[in-house]
Parts: C-alpha cells; sequence; structure tokens
C-alpha cells in the first residue's frame, strides 16, 4: 500500500467519525455507521481487505466522500 493509500483511508476514517457525531442524534443509521465506520478503521490498519462492495456501501450509507475515498482501490 502506497503512502496515498493510507492517506485516503485515514480521511476517510475520520470523515466517517464526522458523519457518524453530526448523526448521531439519529439512532437507526448508527446501527450502520458504527460498524462501517470500524471497519474502515481496519482496512487503514490493513488488517481487512478493501473492497469496491465497501466502498460503494461507505459512499451510499455514510458519507459520499469518504465513499469516493476508500473506493480509490489500487488496480
Amino acid at each position: 500500500m502506497t503512502n496515498g493509500d493510507r492517506n485516503l483511508r485515514l480521511t476517510a476514517f475520520i470523515l466517517n467519525i464526522i458523519s457518524m457525531v453530526a448523526l448521531g442524534w439519529t439512532l437507526l443509521p448508527l446501527a450502520w455507521m458504527i460498524p462501517m465506520t470500524v471497519m474502515s478503521w481496519g482496512i487503514y490498519k490493513g488488517a481487512r481487505a478493501n473492497t469496491v462492495a465497501f466502498g460503494v456501501c461507505n459512499l451510499l450509507f455514510v458519507n459520499t466522500i469518504g465513499g469516493l475515498l476508500i473506493s480509490n482501490k489500487e488496480w
């Protein structure tokens, strides 16, 4: 993983945290935002594989910018 990829994944994780805190008053979205944020941390650390499916789900259900950043998969 290049340094640029690590920076994009860290930025996506930080944006997930910000979105989760901003929408914390709504309890139902937290049911999928918390696990997706934890998984994005695992992707950043290298414990989980970065998949396009996770990037799309992050794009749709958490935030747009973080989803685009984590979808940047090195081919």
